[in-house]
């Protein structure tokens, strides 16, 4: 996804962009990307350095990590930067926070919208904060009905770690 830099004119413009998912490398092993990323810039070019706030969009769909219900939504990603054309000197700093490099007179943005689109995905998919999930012993969504297994009443069960302790402290081999 690039854009050249002779394409921008001086001063404020806008752009919008948009491309499959495919494009930009969007894979994730618990969330589909099914819709088309669009891609919405807001441009301010001065000579060689533009200033590029991007704010991306795409349809996407997930099963909930407790219940496994389908999900979908919208995933939405913004960034600020701005871009320099490459130095020719090696001594000037590449690592400079918010400033971007472009060489061969095009601003490639497909690494930036990646990495914005990754930052935002969830860590767990739920469908909602308080999803009671699925009974472990019989796997009834616990959402939508009770199930009917005998399960302890709460705060009775024992962990199976304070068993492994009792059994290592009849034994006399409990070290910690």
């Amino acid at each position: 996804m690039k854009i050249a830099i002779d394409d921008i004119p001086k001063g404020i413009s806008d752009f919008e962009l948009t491309c499959e998912a495919k494009e930009l490398d969007l894979e994730s092993e618990i969330i589909r990307f099914t819709g088309i990323v669009t891609i919405k810039l807001d441009l301010f070019r001065q000579d060689d350095t533009v200033y590029i706030k991007a704010r991306s969009s795409v349809a996407v769909e997930a099963e909930c990590a407790r219940c496994l219900c389908p999900i979908h939504w919208i995933l939405e990603a913004a960034s600020e930067n701005q871009y320099r054309p490459l130095p020719k000197i090696e001594q000037h700093i590449l690592n400079d926070i918010g400033i971007k490099y472009y060489s061969e007179g095009d601003i490639d943005l497909s690494e930036d919208i990646h990495e914005n689109f990754l930052l935002e995905l969830p860590v767990k998919v739920l469908c909602s904060e308080d999803c009671k999930g699925l009974c472990p012993h019989c796997g009834q969504d616990l959402n939508k009905e009770k199930c009917d297994c005998n399960l302890e009443v709460e705060g009775t069960q024992t962990s199976k770690f304070a068993d492994l302790i009792k059994m290592l402290e009849i034994n006399g081999n409990l070290e910690v």
